[in-house]
């Protein structure tokens, strides 16, 4: 088997499931033999990516978003490296970051397969965070609360998805007690979020990390002390344009190992995916160039 397809019917509120034939139709014809993978509860994508690879799968394309990704990454992680499948995405999630780093966001079905095979291998970075990998950021206070409230969002996607996400986590967000390590630095105290990724841009389109490179060897951080209301607000602009680290109250940093101690138990996103196993400890680690990626030409 030399091309698998992996994708989540829900992805996208349902446009995996609406575009997966014209995905299959293509890469049929560019690639020749094709193997569909269709996942039917959280997890699967897991397992079946794991599988692809061990039957010795070349290249993965993933049909869906960012949580589809996370796990197929997952799944491509539990084989030996040498036989890890190059990873691919065709966008049909709400937020499809993972998306900008191959270079398959804001194309149709058809035209990223094509733009799949056209492209070029590359080797990304993968995060690590309490045994799981993450292909483009975690988060901790504001950043986790906005992935919970999106589950609420059901009709919009992308950066509007997000936005509201947003608004109504303004709602509830209380400050976090983190202490928190990145490289030889050291921060204490209340933050608004803590945010640690290998990609520069969560929810469609904030870019919180402005200065993160996939392959570059180092994780980013960017660290938000409370804010009045009004200067939060102020904020927001300027995260989309990436250009937030010129308030006192944000920390950018960059390190290859960063540890969040807090003095209550943690609840972080994963690429979306929430997890809170109640420890107060969290170190993350990176596995510089762990993930086959294709970049689409």
């Amino acid at each position: 088997m030399q091309t698998a397809i992996l994708y989540n019917p829900v992805a996208g509120r349902g446009r995996a499931r609406a575009t997966v034939d014209q995905v299959v139709d293509e890469a049929r014809r560019l690639f020749g033999e094709v193997r569909l993978l269709a996942t039917e509860r959280p997890g699967d994508g897991v397992r079946l990516a794991r599988e692809a690879a061990e039957q010795g799968a070349a290249r993965l394309l993933v049909v869906g978003g960012d949580g589809t990704v996370h796990e197929a990454a997952n799944g491509v992680m539990q084989v030996a490296a040498q036989r890890r499948p190059a990873l691919a995405v065709v966008p049909e999630g709400t937020g499809n970051d993972f998306a900008k780093l191959t270079g398959t966001h804001g194309r149709g079905p058809r035209t990223a397969v094509r733009g799949i095979a056209a492209g070029r291998p590359a080797r990304f970075d993968l995060g690590e965070a309490w045994g799981e990998y993450f292909v483009n950021t975690l988060g901790v206070g504001l950043d986790a609360e906005v992935a919970r409230q999106l589950r609420s969002v059901k009709r919009l996607r992308g950066t509007l998805a997000y936005a509201v996400a947003l608004l109504k986590a303004l709602r509830t967000i209380r400050p976090v007690a983190l202490t928190i390590e990145a490289g030889a630095e050291r921060f204490e105290g209340e933050w608004l979020l803590a945010a640690v990724g290998v990609g520069p841009v969560e929810g469609g389109g904030f870019h919180l990390l402005p200065g993160a490179r996939p392959d570059d060897g180092l994780l980013d951080l960017c660290a938000v002390r409370p804010l009045a209301f009004g200067k939060l607000l102020a904020l927001i602009p300027t995260v989309m344009a990436g250009k937030h680290g010129r308030f006192r109250e944000v920390s950018l940093r960059r390190a290859d190992r960063i540890t969040f101690r807090g003095t209550e138990p943690l609840a972080i996103h994963s690429d979306g995916e929430l997890r809170a196993p109640g420890d107060r400890e969290l170190v993350l680690t990176l596995h510089p160039g762990a993930l086959p990626v294709i970049l689409a030409g």
